[in-house]
């Protein structure tokens, strides 16, 4: 005797089913495995048909793969028409139409004797599609030819039903959740952890690693977890335990947050990007305080103001005479620093104030002119650099108190917004004609690598900061004068 396999050619059937329904119901799809060429297709699938039509949830209805095949040519045949491929949105939609969440798969085996078949197994899987994952599996054997097999397989169809329990325990949908703030209330602006553990079924058993959730704050932001529409934020369960990074709005006031938890019936995220919330699973509320702080506010101004006339002798008995005018102004307002970090010092511990990105805002405003004039023999001739720069100052800074040394000392961020804030030309003209060239005034980067003040403080822990420190050198002022209150 020689044994006999028949990898059976399936002619699929659809069947779709609102089978989840405990209590989340969810659409799947699936496919069952007719066995044509023995004539077993009948009783295997008339079992399945009964049970869709009488399902607890809403009843299955199907089609068969001859449709789904046509559905695919249609939309083929609609893209050569307009000679153009389908959008890729619309793709995707009948990608998803036609995929399949589970599926039978069969294998007939018949044991061959001397004048053929004499006894047969059927071995049936029912399988899921995404994951290649065995949900259950069974096998029916019998004597005889095949059509006496009839019974057997009725009786192993039955063995997968009700196919909504069987789909509901093996895909374990998160049914409930607890979440766990890890502070209650939360400062404005702080990040946090927040909790994720218990995901378990309608029945308290573990969800599945594979499920997925939704997360969403009411009024703060959710950190980390995949982006997804109308700001949710989605998580794979995984081993059961998720934490959530969370981020307080920066806004200083008393609020309550809410972050709720959702399961989704997408139970794959290779075809579906963004995952749809179904059911709340869980709900947490806390508190978001802010207590006014202390901080640095007040304003810094600089100014350099010179007019310089030189005259000497040049080459070839030449006079060279320049007249050389400067003004710079530059108002800043620092509009709040708080308490930063300590440092212990040489001497002393230095206390750090220091703000974010803006907290330092101005405007700087320059004129230079320069006007040389050689005399020589030949004649005269007459070289004139100008420029004006005009730009607004957006930077952060810090002010370090030191109570030992009785010491402040100021630093100021002068990055500016504006990319060309000069504009600046040099005119020579002679004997022989004259022409125009730019003129690049170095003088902003003199100016942007001064912003590092100190002063002396009139005792311990000071409510105010002021000073001047001027470089009579280079005719520039810088005074300041900054208080320290709440928010």
């Amino acid at each position: 005797m020689k044994i006999m396999k028949l990898v059976l050619v399936f002619s699929l059937l659809m069947c779709s089913s609102n089978a989840l329904c405990q209590p989340t119901c969810c659409l799947r799809t699936l496919a069952v495995l007719p066995i044509d060429s023995t004539g077993l297709s009948s009783p295997f699938e008339s079992p399945i048909h009964h049970d869709c039509a009488t399902s607890d949830c809403h009843p299955y209805s199907i089609m068969s793969l001859e449709g789904m095949d046509e559905l695919r040519k249609i939309v083929d045949e609609i893209g050569k028409l307009y000679g153009a491929d389908l959008d890729p949105e619309a793709q995707k939609i009948v990608s998803q139409l036609l995929d399949l969440d589970y599926l039978f798969r069969g294998e007939l085996v018949a044991l061959e004797g001397a004048e053929g078949p004499t006894s047969y197994t059927l071995n049936i899987e029912f399988f899921d599609h995404h994951r290649g994952q065995i949900v259950k599996d069974g096998r029916t054997s019998w004597t005889g030819s095949a059509s006496d097999g009839n019974d057997a397989v009725r009786a192993l169809a039955t063995t997968f039903l009700p196919l909504d329990e069987l789909m509901l325990d093996y895909e374990r949908i998160p049914e409930t959740a607890t979440l766990r703030p890890a502070r209650d209330p939360i400062e404005a602006g702080d990040t946090m952890t927040v909790n994720i553990s218990n995901l378990v079924d309608a029945k308290k058993r573990s969800s599945q690693p594979w499920q997925w959730i939704l997360a969403k704050a009411n009024i703060g932001k959710i950190l980390n977890g995949t982006p997804q529409a109308e700001g949710f934020r989605r998580f794979e369960v995984g081993d059961g335990s998720i934490d959530l990074r969370y981020r307080a709005p920066d806004e200083c006031k008393k609020q309550t947050e809410m972050i709720a938890i959702y399961n989704t019936c997408n139970n794959d995220s290779k075809t579906v990007v963004n995952l749809i919330p179904e059911n709340t699973i869980a709900v947490t509320t806390f508190e978001i305080h802010c207590e006014p702080k202390p901080i640095w506010t007040g304003t810094v101004t600089y100014t350099r103001s010179y007019i310089k006339i030189e005259k000497q002798q040049g080459p070839n008995n030449s006079t060279v005479k320049t007249n050389e005018i400067v003004s710079e102004k530059a108002d800043f307002e620092i509009h709040g620093w708080p308490f930063s970090h300590s440092y212990e010092g040489s001497v002393g511990t230095d206390l750090y104030y220091e703000g974010d990105e803006g907290s330092l805002t101005g405007s700087y405003s320059g004129t230079y002119k320069k006007i040389t004039t050689i005399q020589s023999s030949e004649g005269q001739g007459t070289i004139t650099d100008t420029a004006f720069c005009q730009a607004t100052i957006r930077d952060s800074g810090y002010l370090v108190i030191n109570n030992e040394e009785l010491r402040s000392y100021l630093e100021l961020g002068l990055s500016f917004v504006d990319e060309d804030p000069c504009r600046g030309q040099t005119v020579y003209s002679g004997l022989r004609g004259s022409h125009t060239m730019d003129f690049d005034w170095d003088q902003l980067e003199t100016f942007a690598g001064m912003g590092f003040l100190e002063s002396s403080i009139p005792g311990r822990n000071p409510q105010t900061v002021s000073g001047s420190y001027s470089l009579p050198e280079w005719s520039i002022t810088w005074t300041w004068n900054i208080s320290f209150s709440g928010r």
